[in-house]
């Protein structure tokens, strides 16, 4: 997925495509597609614990799960950015590559979502 697909992410696209990065499983047992199977629940008796997945895109707190979950190969930093009066999300990997989202017209939490993505999805 390349930058202005991941940009232009609705809330619900954000929310899915983050929770498939983090493990969280579409199941058949799930009554809309937020409503998934995360990683540290199992089956019980063959029927899958299905819950809404978090809100990553609006909720501060969840997206700090993700920058928790960023592989070890890579550098977080989240900064104040002068020249826009905002802040920005930077994550960067051993190869070079480098994935920055400014908070310019994003909440906080939207702009560490699409970073994750960004980086998690271009790793090779």
């Amino acid at each position: 997925m390349n930058r202005e697909e991941v940009m232009a992410l609705t809330d619900e696209g954000l929310r899915l495509t983050a929770a498939e990065l983090m493990g969280w499983e579409q199941h058949v047992f799930g009554n809309w597609p937020l409503q998934m199977q995360p990683p540290d629940k199992p089956e019980i008796d063959g029927i899958p614990q299905v819950m809404d997945c978090p809100d990553y895109p609006n909720d501060i707190a969840a997206a700090w799960e993700l920058l928790d979950a960023v592989p070890v190969e890579m550098h977080i930093n989240v900064s104040r950015s002068p020249a826009n009066d905002g802040w920005d999300i930077q994550i960067f990997t051993l190869t070079g590559h480098e994935f920055i989202v400014a908070t310019d017209d994003l909440s906080v939490a939207r702009a560490i979502t699409c970073a994750f993505i960004l980086a998690m999805e271009n790793i090779g």
